[in-house]
């Protein structure tokens, strides 16, 4: 499958780079063969590999970058980059109420 990762700077691709399952040191079912020598998880797991994807040192992330990593097969995951601490309080709130997170969407781009 292959991976794609791009960081969006004021609508432009800042960095965009990819990959491939394929260049994995496991395959990806023998990581989940793994996972499950280890313990039993009854109720399901989630196996995060990382993307593969690395920018060069000189590379920083900055407030308003949206980070974009696309699984072929899988869907695309998208996240804000935010300034301070401060702006992801809402978490916190969110822990006890989880409908909350869908006031904090609005204004991100699609």
């Amino acid at each position: 499958m292959d991976i794609t990762m791009a960081v969006w700077r004021d609508g432009e691709a800042a960095y965009r780079a990819s990959t491939s399952t394929a260049a994995f040191h496991r395959t990806p079912q023998g990581l989940v063969d793994y996972l499950w020598r280890s313990q039993p998880f009854p109720d399901g797991a989630v196996l995060s590999t990382g993307t593969g994807i690395v920018p060069a040192l000189d590379f920083t992330l900055h407030a308003g970058d949206v980070v974009e990593i696309s699984i072929e097969g899988v869907g695309t995951l998208r996240n804000p980059v935010r300034a301070q601490q401060s702006d992801l309080d809402w978490l916190v709130e969110a822990i006890n109420h989880p409908l909350t997170r869908r006031a904090h969407r609005s204004g991100f781009p699609e």
